[in-house]
């Protein structure tokens, strides 16, 4: 229940004291009934936006969880079935039949270790951001995809911008992550064969990048826009997080002739003389 105190007079000590122990809003003697009633709206109205606030949030952890616990459901049924078809049949299996499921089995569990890094950095807390070349740390990611395109013969394309650098505020490996996830996304639904074009400019005080194949085929969920957290794949979840988290955005859309568009929005850094400029005002002459 939001407290809104009244003061006989202007006594800072008892206002501190007041806000101290969680009021929300101070009314000074002598006031008009009108002015009581707006405080109390705006104090309902602020609640209200509370509760919103943290139903919000809850929803998204538990959202959260579940797609977490059912990755790693996913992931731990396939290692158990090969080692058990390998446990069952190991004197019947040929060698190379043999290799294959083992190779199953370190794929999968790579993969679930590399995402516990993931969330161990992710919920890791941070200092202060960092000035990240955004050309560089795309570029590199499109170099760790590039065996596994291969492997389904898909065609990388990397466009950059000719400046040579677009630096953005924000954590290096959790950018990383977040394009490493844009792109593993693409390349899961692209057809073998097909190309994947990743496009790195700016526009609008923004850094955009944006990853897209005409050859993608997409869950239904995910047709026009990354949807809500409930129905929305895992390294999708968070590479939208990362992205809100340094103040940007993600989504999807179609696009008629050039098929699905994957994109993540980062602000860029104000030029120095603008920010001087937007103060200008309070500089003293003379």
């Amino acid at each position: 229940i939001p407290v809104i105190f009244l003061a006989a007079g202007n006594e800072v000590e008892v206002i501190l004291a007041g806000v101290d122990l969680g009021a929300v809003d101070c009314v000074v003697k002598p006031y008009l009934l009108n002015e009581l009633l707006a405080r109390i709206r705006k104090a309902l109205a602020f609640q209200g936006e509370q509760q919103k606030f943290h139903e919000a949030v809850r929803a998204f952890k538990n959202n959260f969880i579940a797609l977490v616990s059912n990755e790693i459901r996913n992931h731990v049924t396939v290692i158990a079935g090969f080692a058990a078809l390998l446990e069952q049949k190991s004197g019947r299996l040929e060698r190379p039949v043999q290799q294959a499921y083992l190779q199953e089995i370190i794929q999968h569990t790579d993969y679930l270790a590399e995402l516990t890094d993931v969330f161990e950095n992710l919920l890791r807390s941070k200092g202060m951001t960092e000035g990240v070349d955004l050309v560089q740390a795309v570029k590199s990611v499109v170099e760790k995809f590039r065996p596994l395109t291969e492997k389904k013969d898909q065609r990388l394309i990397l466009k950059t911008p000719s400046r040579p650098a677009l630096i953005v505020r924000g954590y290096r490996r959790d950018l990383f992550t977040a394009v490493g996830y844009l792109l593993s996304h693409v390349h899961k639904h692209t057809a073998p064969g097909g190309a994947i074009r990743i496009g790195v400019a700016s526009e609008d005080r923004q850094a955009r990048i944006e990853v897209t194949s005409k050859d993608m085929t997409l869950p239904q969920n995910q047709k026009n826009s990354i949807p809500n957290h409930e129905t929305m794949d895992l390294g999708l979840t968070i590479a939208k997080w990362v992205a809100e988290q340094q103040g940007g955005s993600a989504g999807v859309e179609n696009r008629f002739g050039q098929g699905s568009c994957f994109w993540m929005a980062l602000p860029l850094p104000r030029p120095v003389r603008e920010r001087q400029d937007e103060h200008s005002d309070s500089r003293f002459d003379g």
